[in-house]
């Protein structure tokens, strides 16, 4: 038997040359997979307190980063925290300077610039906040009212939104972040200031001048993001844990919710606020139907008695 020829037939050669191409696609998988593990993610996040932010030791806290560190843990992710205002890291991550952003609503036409993870980690709503003397009680008093906003802000866009479908003029004072919405509506240079609600629970005692209003609106999940058609793996990963964590009660999830809000999981969001939230929505939209149909009817009355006036 020729044992040169045996190992070099055909049959073994083509097995050497479909072996070496798998084998080298193996080891450069595993080298992105090594480098993906030790580069450090970028996260930005904004001055959201409870839900993201720096905290007084110039450390990231509250209850989003929590979470990641969490997640980072299990995952061998290097993290590094990019603090700036929120329009700031919506502009780093529609630009890739960034990873990941935490503390971000999640809404259709952000989800044409941004990929989200799929599982909410928390619900929140707006709310607007008044000096404590002024008598602001509904939408239609917010008219020519001075209101302090932060740009892009989804609370802000749906308020502003709802407004211009009443027909109600508004001027609109942006600012960087909640803390400076606090800050001018206290100062008195703004009426009004439209916040998160989780930031004012932690905030609202320190501007005892200040008051909430009844207007709460805009119910949204709060999620994390990445840069569109990137790290997948990210996302897959934080949805992958989320999941875990909130179907386990002694989780570190819900150690979050208490440490920052005091809330279990049952406490986490009063049934009545979607609710209100809703029923008030309903009940403006049914306004706003009527009187454009009163409206109507009188435009088309004043135009019959002007046909007979003629």
């Amino acid at each position: 038997m020729n044992i040169h020829k045996t190992i070099f037939s055909p049959t073994i050669r083509l097995l050497f040359l479909c072996l070496i191409p798998c084998l080298l696609a193996c080891t450069l998988w595993t080298l992105t997979q090594n480098t993906m593990a030790s580069a450090p993610i970028k996260v930005g996040l904004e001055q959201n307190p409870p839900l993201s932010f720096m905290n007084e030791r110039g450390k990231p806290d509250g209850i989003l980063i929590d979470i990641l560190k969490v997640v980072a843990t299990q995952e061998g992710w290097q993290l590094e925290f990019v603090p700036d205002t929120f329009d700031k890291c919506l502009e780093s991550l529609k630009n890739k300077e960034i990873d990941l952003m935490v503390t971000i609503a999640y809404s259709k036409k952000r989800a044409e610039q941004y990929d989200f993870n799929a599982i909410n980690v928390i619900a929140n709503w707006g709310q607007i906040y008044i000096p404590s003397r002024s008598s602001v009680q509904s939408y239609f008093d917010l008219a020519e009212k001075r209101i302090a906003v932060i740009a892009n802000d989804t609370h802000h866009l749906a308020l502003h939104s709802m407004l211009d479908q009443f027909g109600i003029k508004a001027h609109y004072l942006p600012v960087d972040n909640f803390d400076a919405v606090f800050h001018t509506v206290d100062s008195g240079q703004a009426d009004a200031g439209v916040v998160g609600r989780f930031y004012a629970l932690q905030n609202e005692n320190q501007y005892p001048n200040l008051k909430a209003s009844p207007i709460v609106f805009n119910p949204i999940e709060v999620h994390y993001a990445v840069p569109k058609g990137t790290h997948a793996n990210l996302i897959a990963a934080l949805d992958k844990h989320l999941k875990i964590l909130k179907d386990d009660t002694t989780s570190p999830y819900y150690q979050s919710l208490e440490r920052w809000l005091g809330l279990t999981k049952k406490q986490a969001a009063p049934k009545w606020i979607p609710a209100f939230i809703w029923i008030t929505a309903s009940i403006i939209l049914v306004l706003l139907f009527f009187t454009i149909i009163l409206g109507a009817q009188v435009k088309a009355r004043t135009s019959h008695l002007g046909g007979y006036s003629k």
